[in-house]
Order: C-alpha cells, then sequence, then structure tokens
C-alpha cells in the first residue's frame, strides 16, 4: 500500500471518527478542508450545526471557515429558502476565535461572577492609556513610596519598574518568592575591620610599591568612604564593587610572604561575599516588587477597568477560565456541545486548553475521560509552533497528544502536500530529519517530531531548489546587501525568462506576484527592498509591530514633544532632523556656528533655514494649546516636503502610516487633551511599545517581502527565504516568570537574582527550538521553486537531483 493511500485512509478515519481525535497536520496538508468534511460528516449524522464549536486563532481563518462551509451546505440543495436557512446556521454557528468564544462566555456567565454587565473590551490605546493612569496614581501613593524609593536608590529606573510592572500585569498569576534582604551594616563594619587589620600589617610589612600593599588601600579607603555615605546608597555600591578585588602583591616584597597568601585569600573570601551579597539583595528587590505589584497594584488594574466597565483581550481569556471552572458553567457548556474543534492547536497556552478541556470534561475536572469519546477533534502542527513570544506553548500541545493517546483518543498524522514540488519536499525532508527525532521525545517535549512529507507533484527535471551559500563578508550589513543584490538579479532574470508555475489547468510564466521574500524577521530589510526597487522590480511590503518605531512616526512624537517643552532641544533637533523637515548635521552644525540656538522663541541669528523652521515651529507652539492633534499634523503635512518625497519614493507603508497616524490624532483627540496626546506618543515612540503597522494596499504585480509569522498559512511559486540568521536566544533584561519551573527571575544591571541563570538556560534551549520550527514554516510556503539564502548558516553538504547548493556567481 502506497504512502498516497495510507494518508487518504487516515484522512477518513478522522472525518468518520467516534473517538476523540487530533490530527497533525503537516505543512500543505490540507487541514481546513479536512475539518469541513467534518462538519459535513457530523451534520451527516443528524448533529446540528447549533451543536458545534469550532475555534480558530485568526479572525480571517473563522472567516474562510464560514465561508467554504457556506459553499458546502448550498451545494446541497436549491431555491432562496434553503439559501436563507443555510446563511441564518452559519451566521449562527460558533465558528469564532478563541477570544470570540471567551467574549460569548463572558457575555452570558459573566454578571454572575463578577464580570460588569455591558462591558466593553480596550483596544491597545486605551489599554494602554488607562494602564498608565492607574501606575501614575498607585505609585504616587505614600503607602507604598518608601519602597519604591528603595528601589530607586538601587539604581533601577522609574521607567524599569514601570516596564516590570506591565509586563506583570500580562502574567496569569503573579508568583510568590522568597527573598530576605541581608544585613548590610553587619557586612560592612565585619570587612572594614578586617580590610584595616590588613592594610596595617601591609604598611609594617611589604615595600612600599608592592601591588598587595597598593590594593589592600585602596580596599579599606573604600570601606571608610562606604561608612560616610547615606546608607540608601550602600546597595547599589556595594553591588559596583566588582572591580580592583583579583588578588595581587609578589611574596618578595613581603617581609612575611604568608601574610600575603592570608591577605589574598581574604580578598576572595571578601569577592564571593560580595557577589552573594549582591544576588541576595537582587533576591529581595525581585520579591520587593513582585509582592508590591501583585498585591497591591494588580487589585488596583482590575478595579479601575471593572469601575469603567471594560475588559483588556487579556482578561477575555484570564476571567473565562476562571468562570468555567465553576461546575456549573462547565456542566451548560458541556451539555451545549456535541462536537468541539480546534483549528492550529499548536498555538495554544495552557490557559486556552485549559478552557477547550472543560468543554468536553466533567464539571470539575479538565482530564480526558476515555469513557467520553467522540467530542474532541483537534489539528495541529506541532513543528509549526512559532508563536512562543504570544505565551503560546507547544509543550501544551505536546501534554494534550500524550493524554489523548493514553485515554482512548487517536494521533492521526496526514502527510499528503498538496503545495510543493517533490524536489522541494525532497530537501525539507532531508534537512528536518536531521534535526528532528522521529518520535515525541519525552524528555525535549519542545521538539516536535518529524515524518516526512509525501509529494502530490512530481519531479520534473527542473532545478526546483537553490542553497545560496559563500563566506560572510565582513559584517552582518555587508553580507545582506550581497544577499539582496543576488536576489534582485536572480528574480529579474526568472521573471524576464518566463519560468513556469503551476496552475489548476497547466502552467503559466512566472510573474512578480508570484514571489516572496520570506525573513525571519524585520532586521535591516530595507536593504533587500532596495535592491530590488534598484534593479526594477516592484515590492509590496507586509506590515508589521514596528509602528513607534517607524521614523516619520518617531518625528511627528519629536514635534509634538518640541511644541510643548520649547526648552527640550533633543526634541527640536529630532525632529529637524527627521524626514519631515531632513535637515543634515552638517547643516544643524552650521546653525550653531553662525550663533544659533535651539530654542525657537529665539531666531535672530544662525542659519537661515534653520532659522525658518524655527519660526514655524515657535508659531505653532503659541497656538498649541488651543489646536486639537491633527491639527498639528495637518499644519505639518502642509509645511513638509515628506508626503511628496515618500510618493516619489512609492513607499506605501510610510505613506499608510501617516495616515493611521493622523488617524490615531483624530481619535484620541476626540477624548484626550492635546498634552495628554503628547505625552502618550512620546511615552510609545521612547519605550518602543510594539504596535501593528498600518496595512498597504498590495500591488497587483509585485514582489511581497514578509516576515514568516505573516507568511504562515501562505503559498507563493517561488519562495526566497534570506537573511536568516539564527536567533539571538538571550533572554531580555528585566523581570521574567516561568510558569512551567515556577520560578521568577531578574536581571537589570548591577542586579541578577538566584534564578535567572535557571531561566535563561531553558529559555535559549526552546528558542532554538523555536528557530529550527521557523525555517520550517518558511520553507514550506514554497509551491515550484525555492531559494534559500543560508550565509549566516553552517555550510551545507553537497546538493541532491532538483536541488543546486553553490555560491552567488
Amino acid at each position: 500500500m502506497n504512502m498516497e493511500t495510507i494518508d487518504r485512509q487516515e484522512r477518513a478515519a478522522a472525518v468518520e471518527a467516534t473517538f476523540n481525535v487530533l490530527v497533525e497536520a503537516g505543512a500543505g496538508t490540507g487541514k481546513t478542508s479536512l475539518l469541513i468534511n467534518r462538519v459535513m460528516h457530523a451534520i451527516d449524522r443528524h448533529v446540528p450545526l447549533s451543536r458545534m464549536l469550532l475555534i480558530t486563532f485568526m479572525e480571517k481563518a473563522a472567516d474562510e471557515m464560514r465561508s467554504r462551509l457556506q459553499a458546502r451546505l448550498l451545494a446541497l440543495g436549491e431555491g432562496a429558502d434553503h439559501q436563507d436557512a443555510v446563511e441564518r446556521a452559519v451566521e449562527s454557528a460558533a465558528i469564532t476565535t478563541i477570544h470570540g468564544f471567551c467574549y460569548r462566555i463572558l457575555q452570558e456567565f459573566g454578571p454572575d461572577y463578577g464580570i460588569p454587565i455591558g462591558f466593553q473590551v480596550l483596544d491597545e490605546v486605551e489599554a494602554a492609556r488607562l494602564w498608565e493612569e492607574t501606575f501614575q496614581e498607585w505609585v504616587q501613593d505614600s503607602q507604598f513610596s518608601p519602597k519604591v524609593l528603595d528601589l530607586l536608590h538601587a539604581g533601577i529606573t522609574y521607567p524599569q519598574l514601570k516596564s516590570w510592572a506591565r509586563r506583570i500585569s500580562h502574567w496569569r498569576e503573579v508568583p510568590v518568592v522568597e527573598g530576605e534582604f541581608p544585613e548590610l551594616a553587619s557586612f560592612v563594619r565585619r570587612f572594614a575591620a578586617e580590610a584595616r587589620a590588613f592594610y596595617t600589617r601591609a604598611l609594617e610589612d611589604a615595600a612600599p610599591d608592592d601591588a598587595g600593599r597598593g590594593q589592600i588601600l585602596a580596599i579599606a579607603r573604600e570601606f571608610d568612604w562606604l561608612e560616610q555615605v547615606d546608607r540608601r546608597e550602600w546597595p547599589r555600591m556595594l553591588a559596583l564593587w566588582t572591580r580592583g578585588l583579583g588578588p595581587k602583591g609578589n611574596q618578595k616584597n613581603w617581609a612575611h610572604p604568608e601574610w600575603l597568601k592570608e591577605q589574598k585569600q581574604w580578598l576572595k573570601e571578601l569577592k564571593e561575599a560580595l557577589g552573594l551579597l549582591r544576588q541576595q539583595m537582587a533576591d529581595a528587590y525581585l520579591k520587593m516588587w513582585l509582592d508590591l505589584v501583585g498585591s497591591q497594584f494588580m487589585p488596583l488594574w482590575r478595579r479601575a477597568r471593572f469601575e469603567k466597565l471594560a475588559l483588556t483581550y487579556d482578561d477575555l481569556l484570564i476571567e473565562a477560565e476562571r468562570i468555567t471552572r465553576e461546575p456549573k458553567v462547565q456542566a451548560a457548556l458541556s451539555r451545549r456541545f456535541s462536537l468541539v474543534m480546534v483549528d492550529e492547536f499548536q498555538d495554544t497556552d495552557p490557559l486556552q486548553a485549559a478552557i477547550v478541556r472543560r468543554l468536553v470534561t466533567p464539571p470539575g475536572s479538565t482530564a480526558l475521560s476515555p469513557h467520553d469519546q467522540g467530542r474532541l477533534f483537534l489539528v495541529g502542527d506541532p513543528k509549526q509552533s512559532i508563536y512562543r513570544f504570544r505565551g503560546a506553548d507547544v509543550e501544551t500541545y505536546a501534554a494534550m497528544r500524550q493524554e489523548l493517546s493514553t485515554t482512548g483518543g487517536r494521533i492521526i498524522p496526514i502527510w499528503q502536500n498538496f503545495r510543493s514540488n517533490a524536489a522541494i519536499l525532497a530537501f525539507v525532508n532531508r534537512w528536518f530529519s536531521d534535526r528532528w527525532p522521529s518520535q515525541p521525545d519525552l524528555e525535549r517535549p519542545y521538539v516536535p517530531p518529524f515524518q516526512p512529507l509525501a509529494e502530490t507533484f512530481p519531479d520534473d527535471g527542473r532545478e526546483r531548489v537553490r542553497v545560496i551559500q559563500w563566506p560572510q563578508a565582513r559584517n552582518a550589513r555587508d553580507t545582506r546587501r550581497m544577499e539582496a543584490l543576488d536576489i534582485a538579479e536572480r528574480v529579474a532574470m526568472a521573471v524576464a525568462e518566463g519560468w513556469p508555475v503551476r496552475t489548476k489547468d497547466g502552467q503559466r510564466p512566472l510573474t512578480f506576484r508570484d514571489i516572496a521574500l520570506v525573513v525571519p524577521q524585520r532586521t535591516e530589510i530595507d536593504i533587500y527592498r532596495q535592491a530590488l526597487r534598484e534593479r526594477g522590480i516592484p515590492v509590496s511590503t507586509q506590515s508589521g509591530r514596528s509602528f513607534f518605531q517607524q521614523d516619520e512616526v518617531r518625528g511627528m512624537a519629536h514635534l509634538f514633544r518640541a511644541l510643548e517643552m520649547p526648552q527640550d532641544s533633543l526634541a527640536v533637533v529630532g525632529w529637524l532632523l527627521s524626514p519631515w523637515v531632513a535637515m543634515s548635521h552638517e547643516e544643524l552644525l552650521q546653525h550653531r556656528r553662525l550663533g544659533g540656538s535651539w530654542d525657537y522663541r529665539e531666531t535672530r541669528v544662525g542659519s537661515p533655514e534653520v532659522r525658518e523652521w524655527m519660526a514655524r515651529l515657535n508659531a505653532w507652539h503659541r497656538e498649541f494649546w488651543r489646536v486639537d492633534a491633527e491639527d498639528v499634523i495637518i499644519r505639518a503635512l502642509h509645511a513638509s516636503p515628506l508626503v511628496t518625497v515618500l510618493r516619489e519614493r512609492e513607499d506605501k507603508a510610510a505613506l499608510a502610516n501617516l495616515d493611521k497616524l493622523r488617524s490615531l490624532a483624530r481619535d484620541l483627540g476626540d477624548r484626550w487633551t492635546i498634552f495628554e496626546f503628547t505625552q502618550w506618543l512620546y511615552e510609545q515612540v521612547h519605550e518602543g511599545v510594539p504596535f501593528e503597522e498600518a496595512p498597504v494596499a498590495q500591488d497587483d504585480d509585485a514582489v511581497a517581502i514578509s516576515t514568516v509569522h505573516q507568511a504562515k498559512g501562505l503559498e507563493w511559486p517561488l519562495v526566497i527565504v534570506a537573511n536568516w540568521k539564527p536567533k539571538e536566544t538571550y533572554l531580555e533584561s528585566g523581570i521574567h516568570y516561568n510558569s512551567r519551573l515556577g520560578r521568577a527571575a531578574l536581571k537589570q544591571d548591577p542586579w541578577q537574582s538566584r534564578d535567572w541563570d535557571l531561566l535563561e538556560a531553558d529559555h535559549r534551549l526552546r528558542e532554538e527550538a523555536e528557530g529550527d520550527r521557523l525555517l520550517y514554516v518558511a520553507l514550506t510556503r514554497a509551491k515550484d521553486y525555492l531559494w534559500f539564502y543560508a550565509a549566516f548558516l553552517d555550510p551545507i553538504g553537497e546538493g541532491e537531483k532538483g536541488v543546486s547548493i553553490g555560491d552567488p556567481s
């Protein structure tokens, strides 16, 4: 029996199953069709659509499910009555995102369990603003000020504290950690006395120029100075005292060499004691902030939302999970649905998985039962779990897989690929068979098992895969430039030669819209965009979540700040250097040479060009208090050449961002004063808050540039995977919590708490594993041709049939 026949039988078994099922659907295997077939089979077995729940993780996917299901149902009958009945049934069907389903739960059951009646869901901007106001109110409370001051004296800045509190606000729980502040006075007294004793001996025994004598003198003076300063400064001073403690001195310079030996041993003990002290203080600061935020701020933040009859997107999940623990709610939901289907189950987190489990288990339980079968239908692919940064946990998938298979359910793999040419699949299969196990690894549940994908479209002898690799240039930017130039040349050649691409009816020539450049992140993506455009190739770029990092937005934040605060010279200079004005550093330097200042209220001297803009700023400043935020942007648009420049460059992304910024100013200006908007915009830019960029209208015939996350679920005839630099796997400084390990940790120079290394090691393993999954998703987007630029990776071996491996020559 061939693989195609086995795959077809497995699909049928999944659709007709009377047991719980987890379908492991490899890339391009048609999982959406499988889900629709499962729904249609249930309808054939007289299960009404109203008794089914289909959960997806993207609204776009839910819309596609509704559309395809409606088409299948309409094909079963004729006439207006049939059409009306189908449309009503599909419209009311529970085909929704996980957030949408939780919204329904809270609307129906929430009022009985403390959820505000008629609540609204705050968007990102509204939630961030309310959080900011609540935090400011809380942190100014005199009850907490002494502890906040202790943290500030420790060298932890207010923006860092705020950033940590914002991170904690997204946690599902605030852990209780251990940490007691050490007794610093006794520490200082002991080591200060010992330092003086060692110094006294060194004066008597060591040569004046001996390094050990000089070292112990410096240490004794350090302790003397420490005893004289404000004790609130001790924690930071002791934590920073890491230099100058390496033992020095030559025994030949000492009358009693053994005394130097004792001094060196004491220095070693001092260094170790300071290290332990620093860790103990870090543990105490971690505990202090977690306790403060968890016990005081979090209840205030919840109350602030509920008083405004508002919830955040996080609340939808957290509160729905809380409410579904209630036996009455769980029982009602369990009775309601005969079939629960979840798409993209690999993207779930523990909270979402708990909600799903309660829909198919008895009240008070989340454990699957061997006696309750056929109600749960999951579809997922752990190899495509790439949303760890959003909380998705592939180990939640692995745990469900293990439990389902041991409680009477079945794991049904499908591997027949309907997307990619055989040569592409051969390359993908070889690459990942060498990296992933063939069976689940219980010791490493974050590493997915791999089953080779089976071809539908046979190899035809053409070069379908090209892996391009050469020694890295002197720096990453030059390497990217080499990649970009080579890509531009090859794309132009492929389109000019009309490479054949597959269609339903046969073949047609390759066009620009058939091509996607897929990158792991947006680092220096402009290099690739510029190289393509210089070659005359139209480009269409997907938007990301870096709205407040875009030059056009940062420049506007400088303008608002400068108009509010004329004395802020950095804001004034930032505006002049921004693309809105586009002055050069040399022009600004010339302004200073001519005696000009950065205070736009004084414009008598300086460069004429700069003075012209200064006068304009002064005029805008005088009216700033009586206009709204959108008016400021409109004036800037009229005065600046930016829009003209962007249109000439065909920079649709930047133009779309300008429209979005103006829309934000209009919407928020209706609710906020211009000073509140200014403060908000400045903080978003200054703190680098992630925020969706404006969607860009796509050209009819242009090469798409997309990150892997944006490309997931899409496909192109020619996919170019480039800029593939291994993921940075370090754990970002700050406060982190690993719920699986039950540990929290802190790192902020000079502080590092006890469990930081443990959390970072765990993080690195899982980030490296996700890096492999990202590559799998990227490579499996290709239908007819795949180019893989691998300059940043280790050398790749020789090619195989349909694969060419070489340099860009």
